[in-house]
């Protein structure tokens, strides 16, 4: 039998994981890049006012790249999410923007994610969690959570770029 290579687990482990992802998600009333969208605001946004927000136009750049060919597509988006209380529009104060964002020119436009939002990002957390808890033996969990980590650190957000790579994964 061929020796397995990490080619070979990741080619197993990403379609495994896949439904499991997906159906926690819809337990959490959450649909893939709504999940994405939250996360990515909680842990690249910057924190004002007791609460998480990005630059509306940093995120549509984003949420263009990604999801939607113009930005239009994930202006609708983002409305979608409002509509739906996860996110909220609002403003920060010059003060605010050059404090957190290293400048007071441009626009001031923020989406901030709501408490429902919170709720369902802490809702995928600990069900994420418990599956991770399920797969893995207590004495493997710390070296688990070590890996995740390392991967999820050297992974460039949100292109997926592995640093100094001109390949997305």
């Amino acid at each position: 039998m061929p020796k397995s290579t990490v080619h070979d687990a990741v080619f197993r482990l990403v379609p495994a994981l896949y439904p499991i992802v997906i159906r926690i998600l819809k337990r959490c009333e959450l649909r893939g890049p709504e999940f994405f969208t939250l996360s990515y605001v909680r842990h690249h946004g910057q924190r004002i006012r007791d609460e998480d927000v990005m630059l509306t136009s940093q995120l549509s750049d984003v949420l263009t790249a990604l999801f939607y060919e113009t930005e239009g597509g994930s202006s609708g988006f983002v409305t979608k999410m409002a509509e739906r209380e996860l996110v909220r529009r609002t403003s920060i104060t010059a003060a605010e923007r050059l404090s957190h964002f290293g400048s007071d020119q441009g626009s001031k436009a923020v989406i901030a994610i709501t408490k429902l939002g919170q709720q369902r990002l802490d809702q995928v957390n600990t069900e994420v969690s418990q599956v991770l808890s399920d797969l893995f033996p207590s004495k493997f969990q710390q070296q688990v959570l070590k890996v995740l980590t390392f991967v999820g650190q050297r992974l460039e957000i949100p292109t997926g770029k592995l640093p100094n790579s001109s390949e997305g994964t």
